[in-house]
């Protein structure tokens, strides 16, 4: 029997009714896309937020940094990548698609949990087409992220944080321990410090938001996760800054090449 797809490390191989040998996704294999689009969505989460730790990043104040299971990864996007109610039929069906999984029936099937109660208004209304299906590969960039894809590209300024001096950045954390700590940081560290800074006191709302998204990916390149959405850094509380800089500071390693593991993984 032909599997659906088949995963080697990052590269998708899909079952095509073309032929026993063909990988070509076309309308018979319309089943197999939404399964390896939640697959790939699972795969990719999981392997980015796989070392999630609990740490002090203060004194007196403890944070979470992505506490993310596959449970929870099952619960956030299965749902909106598979979901052909139970009771369908499970053969060639024109209205619902091709054998395409409902969500927590694959769930119980992996057996991680009961398939639970059916709640179909908390999923999306729209029956999925194949050119739906076809739509989905190309959202699914910004839904792995989290974000909105926004109508028009913010382009910004190379070095767009280099503005703040050293002297500036400990003052704008107003939290002396963070200051000492920022004082006695390595290069990486500071003008990781300095680019949060600059997306902080940025005024316009646009910019704002892009320049976050960029200083997330730089801490995630340092496997730097911290919980902390677009839309509370636009609150513009210091809390926000002052967390952001503290898990920068006591994450990286001086040389800021391998990220300092706290806790077990």
């Amino acid at each position: 029997v032909k599997p659906d797809a088949v995963l080697f490390g990052e590269d998708i191989v899909l079952a095509s009714s073309a032929g026993d040998t063909e990988t070509i996704a076309k309308s018979g294999t319309s089943f197999s896309v939404a399964f390896v689009t939640s697959m790939v969505v699972i795969y990719f989460e999981g392997v980015s937020k796989s070392a999630v730790t609990r740490l002090t990043l203060m004194p007196g104040f403890t944070r979470s940094l992505f506490p993310i299971t596959i449970e929870e990864l099952l619960d956030k996007y299965l749902p909106f990548l598979s979901i052909k109610p139970e009771g369908s039929q499970t053969g060639k069906d024109n209205t619902y698609g091709y054998e395409l999984p409902y969500g927590p029936l694959t769930a119980k099937a992996l057996g991680l949990r009961g398939a639970g109660a059916l709640d179909i208004s908390s999923m999306i209304s729209a029956v999925l087409t194949i050119g739906v299906v076809g739509m989905m590969m190309k959202m699914m960039g910004p839904m792995v992220s989290g974000e909105q894809t926004q109508a028009k590209e913010v382009v910004l300024e190379p070095y767009w944080w280099s503005d703040y001096q050293f002297k500036d950045v400990p003052s704008i954390l107003r939290n002396p321990h963070l200051e000492s700590m920022y004082k006695q940081a390595s290069l990486d560290k500071q003008a990781i410090v300095k680019m949060a800074v600059g997306a902080f006191r940025e005024q316009n709302t646009r910019r704002k938001t892009a320049k976050y998204l960029y200083l997330k990916t730089q801490m995630e390149n340092y496997d730097v996760y911290i919980d902390i959405t677009p839309k509370q850094f636009l609150s513009g509380r210091m809390e926000y800054l002052q967390v952001i800089a503290a898990g920068i500071m006591e994450t990286f390693t001086p040389s800021g090449l391998y990220p300092q593991r706290y806790g077990s993984i």
